[in-house]
């Protein structure tokens, strides 16, 4: 099994990186809940991998990853958000509309831990993605952590005000 050999991440890279079109039959796999640590460091592992195969995969990814971002336990928790951070790295302009649909599809989801892990996504995608368009997304994922704002749940309200952060910091300074 892949969590309990070594050596089958390390074969799993390889072969993903020489036959990326096997993707679709190994994601389900490792995004099916419960998603575990190693099932997250996996995720991150791939990411730098496969790099742009990835973005069509994202409904699929995401949706166990964001509320992971805020289990309750450590190990999850930093590994999950690891590897929401390596996701969003390789979102290249002709993918971020597959990232702002799931921010947007998770930012209105019962669970109070998807919206969380949907705020934080935000503001890390603003921030760190080479496929953010400053344009086009930064007023769409600003407008999206500003609703959250209102969120009925504080932790939902911190991880979207840390996102208003981030967002912003992204936009240039005009002169005056």
């Amino acid at each position: 099994s892949l969590e309990t050999n070594p050596y089958a991440l390390l074969g799993l890279k390889e072969v993903l990186a020489h036959q990326p079109r096997i993707l679709p039959a190994v994601l389900p796999r490792l995004a099916s809940p419960p998603l575990t640590a190693f099932k997250a460091r996996a995720i991150a592992s791939l990411a730098d991998v496969v790099k742009g195969a990835l973005q069509p995969h994202l409904s699929a990814l995401l949706p166990p990853l964001f509320p992971t971002m805020s289990s309750e336990d450590d190990d999850e928790r930093e590994s999950a958000r690891a590897a929401a951070v390596a996701v969003s790295a390789v979102i290249d302009p002709q993918g971020s509309h597959h990232m702002m649909r799931e921010l947007n599809l998770a930012s209105n989801h019962a669970s109070p831990r998807v919206r969380a892990g949907a705020a934080e996504l935000a503001g890390v995608f603003a921030g760190t993605s080479p496929g953010v368009n400053l344009d086009t997304d930064t007023p769409e994922i600003l407008i999206l952590v500003l609703s959250m704002l209102g969120d009925s749940d504080e932790s939902v309200v911190k991880a979207a005000w840390t996102a208003t952060g981030q967002v912003t910091a992204t936009i240039p300074k005009e002169n005056p």
